[in-house]
């Protein structure tokens, strides 16, 4: 299990070079499956373009990198195509998280993702500064569907 601050920056490979192609910049979390869908490698400074890796096309996501077979597997798409679906873990993160009678359970610092398919497991979810220094933060498992 990886936290998704964790992916952030880690070097992207091609296992038929074995050169670097590019660094992680962002996840992108699909939304109604709470599932992260691709890693983001690339953003357009003018523009909504990004390029990006489909998390299906990962054969081997450790410390050390993320390991793709090559560079084609890098796809480039308009951002605006597909923003209802998807959020970017910077726009997850900071949301607030409510409990199945909509109690306000406090606010997602991170989230963990199974590494074999994408999955988001559990949101770390901070309280508050004393809090989290008194308790340490909570981790929620994500199994129901509109929680963020």
């Amino acid at each position: 299990m990886f936290r998704g601050s964790d992916i952030i920056d880690l070097p992207v490979i091609s296992l038929k070079s074995g050169k670097r192609l590019c660094n992680v910049r962002s996840l992108v979390i699909d939304i109604d499956n709470k599932k992260v869908a691709a890693l983001l490698c690339k953003e357009a400074i003018v523009g909504k373009s990004v390029e990006f890796i489909a998390y299906k096309s990962i054969l081997r996501l450790d410390q050390n990198g993320v390991t793709i077979y090559d560079g084609s597997l890098i796809k480039k798409i308009n951002l605006n195509k597909i923003a209802l679906k998807v959020l970017k873990y910077e726009d997850v993160i900071g949301k607030y998280i409510l409990g199945a009678e909509k109690e306000l359970l406090g606010i997602i610092t991170d989230i963990f993702i199974n590494a074999l398919n994408g999955t988001i497991e559990y949101f770390e979810v901070s309280e508050g500064y004393f809090d989290d220094f008194l308790n340490g933060r909570k981790l929620i498992a994500c199994f129901e569907k509109g929680s963020i």
